[in-house]
């Protein structure tokens, strides 16, 4: 008898592909979720550091 192999492309493969576009959509939505929290955190640093400066401008008259 001579090897017999299952085709690629499958049920199978179509499952993986499914699989691997259902992890990287969860991923992306996490990626764009920690980019959401990370321009909110550099807003707020941007207006303490302004804060400050100012504090500074108004501790030297």
């Amino acid at each position: 008898m001579g090897d017999q192999s299952t085709p690629r492309g499958g049920l199978s493969s179509q499952l993986d592909h499914a699989e691997e576009r259902y992890h990287l959509e969860v991923l992306s939505d996490a990626i764009w979720d920690l980019e959401g929290q990370l321009a909110q955190v550099k807003a707020q640093r941007a207006e303490l550091m302004n804060s400050l400066q100012a504090d500074r401008r108004s501790s030297r008259r």
